[in-house]
Formats: C-alpha cells, sequence, structure tokens
C-alpha cells in the first residue's frame, strides 16, 4: 500500500507529499482500529493466483492481490490505477475503480 502510494508522488505526480502523509497516516489509524479486513494468505489463494498466472501475464503480488479480492464472499470494488491490472480483474468478474479517473 505505502509503496503504490509513494508512486503517486515519486513517479507519477497524482499526490504532493502532504497528501502521502495524510493518506499513509490515515491508512495506519485504520489499521490500528482493525477498519480493514486482513486476509490471511492460504493455500487457495495461493491456488488462485497461480491460476491467474498461468493464464494471464501478471506479476506475481498483482495475483495473489487479485486472488485475494475474488476469495471474499461478497466481491469487492477492485481500486487501482493501473489500467492492464483493472481490465483483468474485470475479466475475472470483480467490479472495478480507477481513481485516477472521473467517474460518472
Amino acid at each position: 500500500m505505502l509503496s503504490n502510494l509513494r508512486r503517486l508522488v515519486d513517479i507519477d505526480k497524482i499526490l504532493t507529499e502532504q497528501e502521502f502523509q495524510q493518506v499513509k497516516d490515515s491508512f495506519i489509524y485504520d489499521m490500528a482500529m482493525n477498519i480493514h479486513e486482513i486476509l490471511e494468505f492460504s493455500s487457495s489463494i495461493l491456488s488462485k493466483s497461480l491460476d491467474i498466472c498461468s493464464t494471464s501475464y501478471v506479476t506475481p503480488l498483482d495475483a495473489i492481490q487479485l486472488a485475494s479480492a475474488l476469495s471474499l464472499n461478497d466481491l469487492p470494488i477492485f481500486v487501482c490505477s493501473d489500467k492492464n491490472l483493472l481490465r483483468l480483474a474485470k475479466r475475472l468478474g470483480l467490479m472495478i475503480l480507477d481513481p485516477t479517473e472521473e467517474q460518472q
């Protein structure tokens, strides 16, 4: 999470340093308050991520993210600004949201 946020500052120039700190602090607070569900890396997630890697070019960590999202009973909205990853997530049946695009 923090690495991706850092990329939004350093590479994509979407966030300012102050915005990065605010989002980072909010994320850390949410983690401390148990607001986010933490999934255990299970053999079923590993198996699904291997299936994803076998059928589509994707980084191992992205495959784990997708497999984790797909393992939830209520499929989440997959939020990402990587266009290729969003296309794959949609193809796998996830609802998607690109935070860098204007929403209608």
